[in-house]
């Protein structure tokens, strides 16, 4: 047969083929169920990673269901020996890393998964090394080669923890400070902002986020190491920063337990991970931001800006970047002090003679009219005027002096809207890119508006709108003018 399998001998066949490609398949498991230097080195995302990840999982589950199915349906239960129990008890802890894996259980119990997830991986593969030990070397050495796999990936990141914390970078007692955004007249946080001084200077690109662990947020949180982007840095020292600002918009549990401190005073840094996706390649870059998003984006519009004024013309001549257009929507008007600080050190990054960034933030509530009077025309600000997304990449698209990269950081919803108006520009311009980055945030319940009130305005296909009308500006093909669009006002 095409399979290999022979005539008369299938479920004795078919007994062989499951249990060994389950064990060849669970060998990629074991580089971890998050992102690891192994897989970070061979350029690949996180999110592809972690599909991956869940789906070879899912496979090598069912393989050892249907191979233990077969064993059990020829072997009488009396005649069961140690190694087909070790066998059973593999599969069954596999069966249920696939009932766990399940999205909604989760998100709802996720530390509980983690630590149960990774208790079942060490049942599964000691159950499967007895249940192989009898069959020679030659098939014991697959969870031999997953527990090698597991052991040099975990031994990498504590060498690297270890030459990160080994410095003396930081002289104040404690090594984080913790700045909380409040909802006015209230004592609701919308977000905060962590900022972390490393013991050792280090190098820092747009898109790289870090686990961080907190030794002093109790002892069931000390071993949680959670991802956080980072959004700003600050202090360059010979081209490495001394701090590291995140931003954060509370959850629950450790991220929620943060809103009580003002400071930390160990911070144990887990990286640096994630993929670059190079925008100083493109001539002209959109960054859509929604909400939390911006936390995603930011650091790609500062490593711009820092990479095309910077005064070594050799790094200046590698940016081929002439506009950068930052959109923001924001899911809540109170947002907006998340990153006010940091667009004003931005602009000063960014004298107005080799300007090339614009940043228009989309705000969900209307203020008195006196208040929203914006004189800035390259930090603009729209109050409860839905954006017209599609408008806004079909001007900046033709008035792009080369290819175009269309970059998204938001939740589904937003990303995969995004998306599909960059594919319809595709449609007419072959020099259009989309990436969505590694950062993507959950949708989250904002108080005070609807996440999707930028979803008011119906798009247009058209260009510039006359009439009763606003402009926005966006960057046009030099650095003192902007393409305008127009917003239509309520």
């Amino acid at each position: 047969m095409g399979l290999g399998i022979r005539p008369g001998h299938l479920t004795t066949d078919l007994i062989s083929r499951t249990g060994v490609m389950a064990s060849i398949n669970m060998v990629p498991l074991f580089l971890g169920g998050r992102t690891s230097i192994v897989v970070d080195m061979l350029g690949v995302s996180v999110h592809s990673y972690y599909l991956a990840h869940h789906w070879i999982g899912r496979v090598v589950a069912v393989q050892g269901l249907i191979h233990s199915g077969l064993v059990i349906s020829r072997v009488n239960s009396s005649t069961l020996d140690a190694t087909h129990i070790a066998g059973l008890s593999a599969a069954s802890a596999s069966a249920l890393l696939l009932v766990l894996s399940l999205h909604l259980i989760r998100r709802a119990a996720y530390e509980f998964f983690l630590g149960l997830h990774t208790l079942l991986a060490f049942v599964v593969v000691v159950a499967l090394s007895i249940h192989l030990a009898s069959r020679g070397w030659m098939r014991y050495i697959y969870p031999l080669v997953a527990v090698l796999l597991w052991t040099i990936n975990g031994l990498a990141r504590l060498i690297r923890v270890f030459y990160l914390h080994a410095g003396q970078g930081y002289t104040q007692r404690d090594q984080a400070t913790i700045v909380l955004h409040k909802r006015p007249g209230t004592d609701s946080v919308s977000g905060l902002t962590l900022t972390v001084w490393p013991k050792r200077p280090m190098h820092v690109r747009s898109g790289t986020y870090y686990y961080l662990y907190f030794s002093d947020m109790g002892l069931r949180m000390r071993f949680q190491g959670h991802p956080f982007v980072v959004s700003w840095w600050d202090d360059p020292v010979n081209t490495k920063f001394t701090s590291l600002s995140f931003l954060i918009s509370p959850q629950q549990g450790l991220t929620r337990a943060l809103t009580a401190r003002a400071s930390l005073r160990s911070v144990i840094l887990d990286g640096p991970y994630g993929l670059n996706p190079h925008l100083e390649g493109y001539e002209a870059v959109l960054l859509f931001a929604k909400g939390i998003g911006i936390a995603g984006m930011l650091p790609h519009a500062l490593s711009l800006v820092e990479q095309k004024n910077h005064k070594d013309t050799t790094s200046w001549s590698r940016v081929m970047t002439r506009n950068v257009d930052l959109i923001w929507i924001l899911e809540e008007n109170c947002q907006e002090q998340w990153i006010d600080g940091w667009i004003k050190k931005l602009k000063e990054k960014d004298p107005v003679d080799k300007r090339i960034l614009s940043v228009v933030c989309y705000l969900p509530s209307s203020l008195d009219p006196e208040k929203e009077r914006n004189s800035d025309r390259f930090y603009q600000k729209f109050y409860g005027k839905p954006p017209r997304l599609q408008t806004l990449i079909n001007i900046a698209v033709e008035a792009a002096p080369g290819r175009t990269m269309i970059a998204v950081c938001g939740d589904q919803n937003f990303s995969g809207h995004v998306r599909a108006l960059a594919i319809d520009s595709m449609e007419s311009s072959q020099d259009v890119t989309f990436e969505e980055v590694e950062f993507r945030p959950c949708r989250t319940k904002s108080e005070g508006s609807g996440n999707n009130w930028w979803m008011g305005a119906a798009e247009e296909n058209s260009g510039t709108r006359t009439g009763n009308s606003e402009a926005v500006t966006l960057k046009g093909t030099n650095g003192k003018t902007g393409t305008t669009v127009q917003e239509k006002k309520d």
